[in-house]
């Protein structure tokens, strides 16, 4: 496998990462240093990138995150571990299972979903996918509110 050099931090980037290899940016916890890390991995990270993965429609078994798409991923699935791990009412949580039940979410819901994403795209504005995206997710935000309003 061949890894580009990065001149400012003079550290190898690889082609693409495994999800595994993500989690201490994702979760915050260490491999070989958190016990709970394979639980995180396991049941937590692996559920999150499931489901968005549904809500997302895409249907790629790969499990490969390429350089290019790192930071969005990173941002995007944090976020949403964030939201289920540390939000203390239990709204995320709640938010969450009901988005892994594939239902049907409130305007304000959405809203924050289209949030997370966004942010997430923003990371990496060269992508022309992301571009893409995020026009996508600006006329979601946009239908969303039209319901609410209307």
């Amino acid at each position: 496998m061949e890894y580009e050099t990065n001149m400012s931090k003079n550290k190898k980037i690889k082609p693409s990462y495994s999800l595994r290899e993500l989690i201490p940016e994702i979760a915050g916890i260490q491999e070989l240093k958190d016990a709970h890390f394979d639980a995180e991995y396991n049941k937590a990270v692996q559920r999150i990138v499931k489901v968005m993965k549904s809500i997302t429609g895409n249907d790629e078994v790969r499990q490969r995150i390429p350089h290019e798409e790192k930071e969005s991923f990173i941002i995007i699935t944090r976020n949403l571990y964030n939201m289920i791990k540390n939000d203390q009412t239990g709204e995320g949580q709640d938010l969450f299972a009901r988005m892994a039940a594939d239902e049907v979410l409130t305007a304000k819901e959405y809203e924050k979903l289209i949030g997370f994403f966004k942010k997430g795209f923003k990371a990496n504005p060269e992508l022309p996918l992301n571009k893409l995206l995020i026009e996508r997710s600006n006329g979601d935000d946009r239908f969303y509110q039209l319901l609410v309003l209307g």
